[in-house]
């Protein structure tokens, strides 16, 4: 991030504000837009961000397009998706179980963070939506077209955890369809049992002329 100069993190699947609470942690100073839908999560970021005036939040969930749809509630509130979950996210996390439904409106990317990634010069998308990621990115053409946004991390599962969720591999080519390459992977959600890795956050980056951009940078 300091490398490429990112005034702008983009935070999708925002659940209670813990992405961004690491990230200020971490240093990082600058305007933050986090999406999240389900109200009891909305609550609590709505609280969190009150306090930080450079965090900005928005109750919606995204997709490929406007409607409305029910949202799978997990009884961990992180793992809640769109898609219906498998037995084996349950079993290597049975507190991420179901335990309710809500009804939330969803709209394409494009549309809530249009006005954020226009004023800022160097933006990072985080999409963390449990399976849902390559929806998302339907909905986000004109974002992640634009030259301002130079980052993109990504939660991909190595295996199927939801119904019909794409895995890494058509993920990772959909992101780089649109000008993104790989540069780190970080270790995610692992089988407690067999400690098989399940889940990792990819960080792609935009390329220029054939590299990463920011590449041999100190």
């Amino acid at each position: 991030m300091e490398q490429a100069g990112v005034d702008l993190v983009i935070d999708v699947g925002a659940n209670e504000g813990q992405y961004v609470r690491g990230l200020r942690e971490s240093g990082y100073r600058g305007p933050v837009v986090s999406i999240e839908p389900l109200s009891s999560a909305f609550s609590v970021l709505s609280e969190v961000s009150s306090r930080d005036p450079d965090w900005h939040v928005v109750r919606t969930a995204v997709g490929p397009e406007h409607g409305r749809m029910e949202i799978n509630i997990a009884g961990n509130g992180a793992s809640s998706s769109f898609l219906p979950m498998l037995d084996r996210h349950v079993k290597a996390a049975p507190s991420s179980a179901t335990i309710g439904r809500e009804s939330v409106d969803v709209v394409p990317l494009d549309r809530p963070v249009e006005s954020y990634v226009a004023k800022c010069s160097a933006a990072l998308l985080k999409v963390d939506v449990q399976g849902f990621e390559a929806e998302v990115l339907k909905g986000a053409g004109e974002t992640l077209d634009r030259d301002e946004v130079v980052g993109v991390e990504l939660e991909l599962s190595l295996v199927p955890l939801y119904e019909n969720q794409p895995l890494w591999g058509e993920v990772a080519d959909q992101i780089r369809g649109h000008g993104f390459v790989p540069v780190a992977f970080g270790d995610g959600f692992r089988d407690p049992d067999s400690g098989e890795l399940l889940q990792v956050d990819g960080l792609f980056v935009r390329t220029q002329d054939g590299s990463p951009q920011g590449a041999g940078r100190p």
